[in-house]
Parts: structure tokens; sequence; C-alpha cells
């Protein structure tokens, strides 16, 4: 991996961290493409991404994403990061952490594969959550708060339109 590479990507983050939607989308390719692995979601341009971003400082307006290690080659690279930001709605603080895979092109970021450690997830809800095909499926769903906490993260998935996932109970 190019220096040069290290610095586009750390300099993303710091965009990130400032809270500034409009820097963060300069670092991205017009051909941009962002998956994130863990919750099955999909966002196919600058456009969809940035409208993702301004749903997530929304929700978590404090958000701080920190470098833990990053290694690759001149085209891409793997970022482990750890994540933490306190919901305005429930006043309370989560923490992740994961890995994301990056190719990059021209010095702009083209492709963002992200891993988020679902455990923390799991830890943050009090659910046993399973993710399948962007459907949020819990066990034992009974508490309105976890309902709430659900919806917000259906939010941060960019589905600001969506009024929650579907909670399925699961039958033995």
């Amino acid at each position: 991996m190019t220096a040069n590479t290290a610095n586009i990507l750390r300099d993303y983050v710091d965009a990130w961290n400032a809270h500034d939607a409009e820097l963060v989308v300069k670092f991205l390719a017009d051909n941009y493409v962002y998956k994130d692995m863990s919750f099955g979601t999909k966002k196919c341009n600058q456009k969809e991404f940035a409208a993702s971003i301004a749903g997530s400082l929304k929700c978590y307006p404090n958000q701080r994403k920190v470098v833990k290690s990053i290694f690759g080659t001149k085209s891409r690279a793997c970022m482990r990061w750890t994540w933490s930001g306190t919901d305005d709605f429930l006043r309370e603080t989560l923490h992740s952490s994961g890995v994301t895979i990056f190719r990059v092109s021209k010095d702009k970021i083209s492709r963002e594969s992200c891993y988020q450690n679902m455990g923390d997830v799991v830890n943050f809800t009090g659910s046993n959550l399973i993710i399948i095909g962007g459907i949020l499926e819990e066990e034992q769903f009974e508490c309105p708060e976890k309902q709430a906490i659900l919806r917000i993260i259906a939010r941060n998935l960019g589905k600001l339109d969506h009024p929650g996932p579907k909670i399925y109970k699961k039958q033995y």
C-alpha cells in the first residue's frame, strides 16, 4: 500500500469525524459503491451515500471513528476501526468495531465494503438479532424500548423513510 492510499483513507475518516458530509463525498469516485455486509445494505452512488451520511449524523451527532490499523496494496486497503456515538433519542452511547475493505483508484474511493461486529449491535439492543436479507428478526421481542432501538438501527441503514424493520418472533 502506498503512503498516499493510507493518507486518503485517514483523511476520509477525518472528514467523517468533522461531520462534514460534503467533504466526505469529495473522497468518493463517480462510480462509488458502498456495501454494508453486516446489514445487507448497498448504496450505489454518491447521492445515495450522502443521504445515508446525513441520516447517520442526525441519529448520532457526536459519532467518531478511530482508525486502529490500515494495510493493503496500491489500489486496495483494509482498515480496522472502532466507532462510538451517542443516540440523541435514547441518550445512550453505542460502541462498535469492524473492518472496511476499500478499493482506491485515481486518489478516490470507488468501493467500500464494511463488516461490523454484530456482537456489538446485539449487546446494545439486548436481543438476539439475526440479519437476513435486510430484515431484522428477534427472539422474545416484548419491550417497546427495543422496538425503538431497532427503528433507530433501521434509520442508520439509510432507510430514513422506512417506518422500522419488520420484526418476527421466532417460532419453534
